[in-house]
């Protein structure tokens, strides 16, 4: 959850919520330890596709999860993403969403289910993976965000998307 903010800003908004922060580096983690120093604020060193491991460490199996990535799944190789879709299918009470960049030459393109799009970061149709998993869509858009002239983000799309179980 990188700097933590996007928690912080849902915390303005529901205070009476738990949230739990994860990150794969323990920099980051205890950079958020030292900013946020809220109560209800948790967190937990985890890769994707060890979700499981974290809503085991907190005992939340039985509770409502929102699982929220903007900006991070992009980082997670297709490997990894099929094994984090097959683990959040297991809990019944779980909503995701995901807004993440997508190449929109990958999207238009629409052969793979993901490809690398470079600097460690790929695309993804994430709607693909949860439907494998057998999640039900509620939501799921690609935003076009910018010019088809900008050189620098034309190709770049958001991918948005709301599953549960």
């Amino acid at each position: 959850s990188s700097s933590g903010r996007d928690l912080e800003f849902f915390l303005k908004i529901f205070p009476k919520l738990n949230y739990i922060s994860t990150d794969v580096n323990d920099e980051i983690l205890d950079f958020q330890k030292e900013k946020y120093s809220y109560p209800n604020f948790k967190y937990f060193k985890c890769y994707a596709e060890d979700i499981d491991e974290c809503i085991n460490h907190f005992k939340i199996s039985d509770k409502n999860i929102i699982l929220f990535s903007s900006g991070s799944l992009q980082y997670v190789n297709q490997f990894f993403l099929e094994e984090f879709f097959s683990k959040i299918k297991n809990y019944k009470n779980l909503n995701l969403f995901i807004s993440e960049p997508v190449s929109l030459i990958f999207i238009d393109n629409n052969k793979l289910i993901s490809d690398y799009r470079g600097n460690t970061s790929f695309s993804h149709r994430y709607d693909e993976y949860a439907k494998n998993s057998n999640l039900s869509i509620i939501e799921n858009q690609v935003i076009r965000p910018y010019s088809a002239d900008d050189k620098v983000h034309g190709q770049t799309g958001h991918f948005e998307l709301q599953v549960s179980n």
